[in-house]
């Protein structure tokens, strides 16, 4: 029986001895790789604004988002040619981040947080074995955002995929704030080719809006020689309630008047001028017989209106109605509980899209199929061939047996009324019943 207890002290007395050692093995290994796992980190907290003033940035760790300091963009020793969206760039720079950290000297491929499934959701960096920066290089004092965007020309794209992951972070860092001047990069550069898509420039203004400064441009058009203090890269969206984008979005275009619940009286339907209804003008009459006034309801044609004008445009609806396209994204800038109606052919191209989107928005989310599609080869030449003609016989046999769901995609729509009239009709019943 002694004996048992002597086992049993030496047994618990290794075990305890064991333990210390196992502990102090994953102290260990967790601060050597502490930023590798992307944990803590040890750059500074206080940041000094535009305006002077001193303002405390909060670093972010999360799967995918990564926070660093001493960031530096330098001259490769030798340019080299880079393939982005089947177009060749010649990159000229290089990020280097300068960490006394030994254990991943050299270059890595840093996976980011994007857009879903998008194969540029990455940057590659290089880690140097030095805890400071060359004195050559000018230290900025602005937050640095590493981010990802698939299509920034198209509004839906734009919205979900790259602003509003982007306000999630900017704000989840502290940085939405006056003066801020934060810096917004991207890995791929903007192109001349597909420029419906490819295009920086067309929502640059809502980015701004994150107090952002003029330049946001892919990594190496940077200044060279350019350090940041604090640096973030990647995005992802981190809200409860994805309506703080709208309140965000109407604050800063200063819109609180205008988008007041009260003037959100219009049913509004959609013109484009690719995927077309062919026939709007019966649209308009049965809106008006599902039991709404002929004076609330308008054609807007979104895409010929400056951007505050179509915040205006949406916010003031209580309806949208429109065909499969990014402008229906301007629903979510209705008041909660408001009505928007996607028209879209599935079962030939079109799956219905915006289900997965505008719920979130506390929007009410209706789905029309239609069944009248016709060919329109002037979208199908502009959209998918950036303008260059089909010769005659090509469309003849397009025509007879079309190959490729771009032509349906870009088709023109004749709405018929039974298509419709029973949701407008429940639409009109619980708005003004």
């Amino acid at each position: 029986m002694r004996l048992c207890k002597v086992e049993n002290l030496q047994l618990f007395r290794i075990f305890c001895v064991t333990s210390l050692i196992v502990c102090g093995l994953i102290t260990f290994t967790c601060t050597r790789y502490r930023r590798l796992l992307n944990l803590p980190y040890e750059g500074p907290t206080n940041m000094t604004l535009k305006d002077g003033q001193t303002h405390l940035f909060e670093p972010v760790f999360l799967d995918g988002v990564f926070t660093f300091s001493n960031v530096c963009l330098e001259l490769l020793p030798e340019p080299f040619v880079d393939n982005v969206h089947d177009i060749g760039f010649i990159v000229t720079q290089r990020i280097v981040i300068y960490d006394n950290f030994d254990l991943r000297i050299g270059k890595h491929r840093l996976q980011i947080a994007g857009p879903d499934n998008h194969p540029y959701n990455y940057y590659d960096v290089h880690f140097a074995n030095a805890p400071k920066r060359p004195e050559k290089m000018s230290m900025a004092s602005n937050v640095a955002y590493f981010v990802s965007s698939r299509c920034p020309g198209n509004l839906h794209h734009f919205i979900e995929e790259e602003f509003v992951p982007l306000y999630s972070i900017v704000r989840r860092t502290n940085m939405l704030c006056h003066g801020a001047d934060n810096q917004i990069i991207y890995p791929t550069p903007k192109t001349d080719y597909n420029t419906f898509c490819r295009n920086y420039s067309k929502y640059n203004e809502i980015v701004r809006t994150l107090h952002t400064n003029d330049l946001q441009d892919v990594y190496y058009n940077v200044p060279n020689n350019t350090c940041f203090r604090r640096a973030v890269f990647g995005s992802v969206n981190l809200l409860h309630e994805r309506r703080d984008v709208v309140k965000h979005l109407i604050h800063s275009y200063n819109l609180s008047r205008a988008c007041s619940h009260r003037n959100a009286r219009h049913v509004t339907i959609i013109s484009r001028n690719t995927r077309r209804i062919i026939n709007i003008d019966d649209l308009v009459r049965w809106i008006k017989e599902s039991g709404f006034k002929k004076r609330y309801i308008r054609i807007v044609e979104f895409h010929k209106l400056s951007i505050r004008k179509q915040m205006i445009a949406a916010c003031t609806s209580m309806v949208i109605i429109g065909i499969n396209g990014a402008g229906l994204q301007w629903s979510m800038l209705m008041p909660r509980g408001s009505h928007v109606v996607e028209m879209s052919w599935p079962s030939k191209s079109m799956p219905f899209f915006f289900q997965r989107f505008l719920p979130a928005y506390r929007l009410n989310y209706h789905q029309v199929e239609l069944n009248d599609v016709r060919f329109n080869f002037t979208s199908y030449e502009l959209r998918i061939r950036n303008g260059r003609k089909l010769e005659q016989r090509k469309r003849d046999a397009m025509r007879k047996a079309p190959t490729t769901g771009d032509l349906w995609k870009w088709s023109d729509a004749f709405l018929h009324s039974h298509e419709l009239f029973r949701t407008l009709r429940n639409i009109s019943k619980s708005i003004l019943n």
